[in-house]
């Protein structure tokens, strides 16, 4: 396979994840409204405003790996909000009812039946945008970082969680290429911060989610979570440049990430908790373990076929089937418009580096008369 196709597939690969991921002006708008959400909880007159209310995002939104839901529009975006007090035996569901009647107070939540009751979360859904989660939690002193103790509905009960802890060791995974790339590309990014480079590993993890999503459609209870996927995806990462090498090795490595426990039952462990086992669940429904091994085969498969084919017709209906009609379409178009216009303007360069995608920035077009062939 010659550069010119590489740089291709990886650039049609990146571009589906940013159709994938949250819009930079989408962010934003989260981003005012989550704050807003934090200023409410904590104006003086809250009853919630001496526990020094703080919200921050976690999971897919502090990673920089959200993924478009399969069907529709609305983003599921997760928030804690962390709040000084001490955890007590029974009290959760009264520090989760503190929030809730909080939110309440506010008549634009409340009006506009915004507000939901979930098992850890107050659902804030922002119709036809997004839905905010927000998750009541609070300081979990039995650590000496910032974990936190969540309150679970089902279990009645404190649960621990990590999500700063989870995200800082996400991000050290990345420190090498982000290193490696900025030495390389100093005098283009120097001025960018690192959340507006996206590393192969942060894409690949976007893939590979809605890859998941496909193959799972109308088996939900198989899917295997986002948080095993990411953190098998993360160990399996051996700081690949190239966004093809990434996912290769990610798709091959995960498997072997799995550990045994003492009594040998596979778990994937949380790397800041080594108590806390992600995969529980499959203990209990051992056909999900058998689902995530037999949809990383298929991955695999899927992605030696992907490079087999040439002519961007064929290689769009693939990418539609397995990645989204709507991603497809949208990159297939962006890549013809940038062919035609390379031939216009007789431009010849040709990217062969796939693997960092700056947000909001268009990458370089390929050489036209050789990007993908003919098959």
């Amino acid at each position: 396979m010659t550069d010119e196709i590489r740089a291709g597939f990886g650039r049609l690969l990146a571009g589906i994840a940013g159709e994938l991921d949250l819009p930079p002006s989408k962010r934003e708008d989260v981003e005012n409204k989550y704050k807003a959400v934090a200023d409410w909880l904590g104006k003086p007159e809250s009853a919630l405003a001496r526990y020094e209310p703080e919200i921050y995002p976690h999971g897919s939104f502090q990673l920089r790996t959200v993924v478009r839901p399969l069907g529709h529009d609305e983003f599921d975006l997760d928030f804690v909000c962390r709040l000084n007090i001490a955890a007590q035996p029974g009290n959760q569901s009264d520090i989760k009812k503190m929030v809730g009647d909080r939110l309440r107070e506010n008549g634009t939540y409340r009006s506009n039946r915004m507000i939901r009751e979930k098992n850890r979360c107050w659902r804030l859904n922002y119709a036809g945008d997004f839905h905010m989660d927000i998750m009541p939690a609070v300081p979990d002193i039995s650590r000496a970082d910032d974990g936190i103790l969540v309150s679970d509905r089902d279990l009645a009960s404190w649960v621990p969680s990590a999500p700063r802890p989870f995200a800082r060791w996400f991000d050290q995974q990345q420190v090498p290429f982000r290193q490696k790339y900025r030495s390389v590309f100093n005098a283009s990014v120097e001025e960018l911060p690192d959340q507006q480079i996206k590393t192969p590993l942060q894409v690949s993890v976007q893939i590979l989610k809605r890859h998941r999503d496909k193959h799972f459609q109308g088996q939900p209870k198989l899917r295997p979570s986002s948080i095993v996927l990411t953190t098998l995806a993360a160990k399996a990462y051996g700081q690949q440049d190239d966004l093809l090498d990434a996912l290769r090795a990610i798709v091959t490595g995960m498997p072997h990430q799995v550990d045994l426990s003492a009594d040998g039952v596979p778990v994937v462990l949380n790397p800041t908790n080594p108590n806390e086992n992600f995969a529980e669940k499959w203990q209990e429904h051992p056909e999900r373990l058998g689902a995530f091994r037999a949809w990383l085969v298929k991955a695999s498969q899927d992605l030696d076929e992907l490079l087999e084919l040439r002519g961007l017709d064929q290689i769009g209906e693939f990418l539609a089937d397995r990645l989204g009609q709507r991603e497809a379409n949208a990159v297939l178009r962006a890549e013809g418009q940038a062919i035609s216009d390379a031939h216009q303007q007789h431009r010849l360069e040709v990217t062969a580096v796939t693997g960092p995608m700056i947000v909001g920035k268009p990458r370089e077009p390929v050489r036209p008369s050789t990007s993908y062939g003919t098959r």
